[in-house]
């Protein structure tokens, strides 16, 4: 999946990021930064970077993540094929943590 920023008043699009498999790419809260799952260089996981593109940075293994109402948490897949778990992790990578299991697709509401 090739990552773009379509503007309102389409003239021009934004390529956030290079053509690499990319899934589930989830606005934050307050539009400056992008999560993301996508395979880079061997590493499999969640992915975060500017709403410019600027900034990629590799959070944790885990896929389909989705940001909390204030932005202070992205919540994520990180069990397997066997056993659905849902976990959380902070934008800057920091404080994982598992919050439960056998659940899979989380989505954060306020």
């Amino acid at each position: 999946m090739l990552l773009l920023v379509i503007p309102a008043a389409v003239d021009e699009l934004t390529t956030l990021d290079d053509p690499a498999p990319e899934n589930w790419p989830t606005w934050s809260p307050d539009g400056r930064a992008l999560a993301f799952f996508a395979s880079r260089a061997g590493v499999d996981g969640i992915w975060r970077m500017a709403a410019d593109g600027t900034g990629e940075r590799y959070l944790v293994e885990g896929g389909e993540p989705n940001w909390s109402p204030r932005g202070d948490e992205i919540t994520f897949d990180c069990g397997d094929a066997e056993n659905a778990v849902i976990c959380t992790v902070r934008p800057d990578g920091s404080g994982a943590m598992t919050l439960f299991g056998d659940a899979a697709f989380p989505a954060v509401r306020p």
